[in-house]
């Protein structure tokens, strides 16, 4: 059917539709166009109805849509249903069913929570104008918070113990892998698995689900997923190094101990670091207590000087105030609780040789030494990096944000 509305966007040998014929013309395309969504619809019950109820009422339906769709209803067999569910790239091997012994992997994925909360949690912890800006979340607690809930995992494991496969939840419990013949799995998932030909990578399966997944009720409706065509051979998750944090001497001096990780980035470094008090003994004091204040003057002060090179110091003078520092509690040993305060100082420049001392100023008026610049050891991640990547690399804890001079 060719509409046009006007004489210019017509051929000579048409004429334009016009006035109550051009509401006629649409009115029939509106009809034609719902004929065809009834048939796309038609088709689609008819072939879970196939699953569900037998074929007697699915070909009524598929005889129905060919009506609605102008053509003429499939022949029993016609065409390949197996290609739809194969790899791209690969075919049915002439229909060649699996090998029943051979081991085959199937991933289930459980239904995850509260993932609008934590995408809104990751912007506002990504913002630093938002009050919790850089108070990310570990990972055990989002495993805690976007896992499934506790009544999913019994149904899955409920219904994978029944089965003579074995099967093992990731860590999080949001992924089962399931391993099994290939005769288990298809009584398991109520499918038919057919041999695929084409070119394998190292791991891959060669069989592809012919058929769709059929899982009782109870188990599907704690499922987001089933994968049939995971590897054979998954990698195993490379195990995460934790870094022990480090140990602040509990007495012993009265300079400010920094910790010799330097975190450096583009145009800053962090700090973090111990006061001493003045009888030698680490503060326990919070900022808002004032630091050292259980014994003796309190510390109002500390002054940073930043090493690079002779002609290239830098000094900074940061006082011992929450809106400066950041405080948290710090790891003295066994016997000794301390308090850890970070901060960072901007304007420095990009150099590996890069250190740092640091002395405290007592409110009595007297000063502490520095401490030794032979203590720190300075580490360069890339030119700029995140707080999260920061706490990635260093194992810091962002319960606060890292300072960053541009924020």
């Amino acid at each position: 059917v060719w509409l046009c509305s006007s004489r210019r966007q017509c051929p000579p040998s048409f004429r334009p539709v016009e006035g109550p014929q051009l509401r006629l013309v649409a009115q029939a395309a509106t009809v034609l166009t719902a004929l065809r969504g009834a048939a796309a619809f038609l088709t689609a019950a008819a072939a879970m109805t196939v699953r569900r109820r037998g074929p007697g009422l699915a070909a009524v339906l598929v005889a129905t849509a060919a009506v609605a769709g102008g053509g003429s209803a499939p022949a029993a067999g016609a065409g390949d249903r197996f290609d739809a569910f194969a790899q791209p790239g690969w075919r049915a091997d002439n229909g060649a069913a699996a090998a029943p012994d051979e081991d085959i992997v199937v991933v289930l994925a459980l239904r995850q929570r509260n993932l609008e909360f934590l995408e809104e949690h990751a912007r506002r912890v990504s913002d630093p104008d938002d009050p919790i800006y850089g108070q990310h979340f570990t990972r055990e607690e989002v495993n805690s918070m976007a896992g499934p809930s506790d009544e999913a995992v019994d149904v899955v494991r409920g219904f994978l113990e029944a089965t003579p496969g074995s099967f093992r939840f990731s860590k999080g419990r949001d992924l089962v892998r399931f391993v099994c013949g290939v005769a288990c799995v298809e009584k398991v998932f109520g499918t038919r698995l057919l041999a695929q030909r084409g070119a394998t990578k190292p791991g891959d399966t060669k069989y592809r689900a012919a058929t769709p997944v059929r899982l009782p009720d109870r188990v599907a409706a704690v499922l987001d997923g089933v994968s049939l065509n995971a590897p054979l051979f998954m990698p195993p998750r490379p195990k995460q190094v934790k870094l022990p944090g480090f140990e602040f001497p509990a007495s012993g001096r009265v300079a400010p101990r920094l910790d010799p990780r330097l975190i450096a980035g583009d145009q800053f470094i962090g700090l973090r670091f111990v006061a001493y008090c003045k009888d030698g003994s680490a503060n326990t004091k919070s900022l808002e207590e004032g630091v050292c204040a259980h014994a003796g003057p309190r510390i109002v002060s500390f002054e940073v000087v930043v090493l690079q090179a002779p002609m290239n110091q830098k000094v900074v003078i940061l006082p011992a105030t929450a809106e400066v520092i950041g405080d948290r509690v710090g790891n003295c040993g066994p016997d000794g609780g301390c308090r850890e305060f970070n901060a960072s100082v901007g304007g420095v420049q990009n150099f590996a040789s890069t250190t740092a001392r640091i002395r405290a100023k007592f409110s009595d008026g007297s000063v502490s030494n520095f401490s030794d610049a032979a203590e720190v050891h300075p580490v360069w991640p890339q030119a700029y990096t995140t707080p999260a990547s920061l706490s990635r690399f260093y194992g810091i804890p962002l319960n606060k944000p890292i300072r960053h001079p541009r924020n």
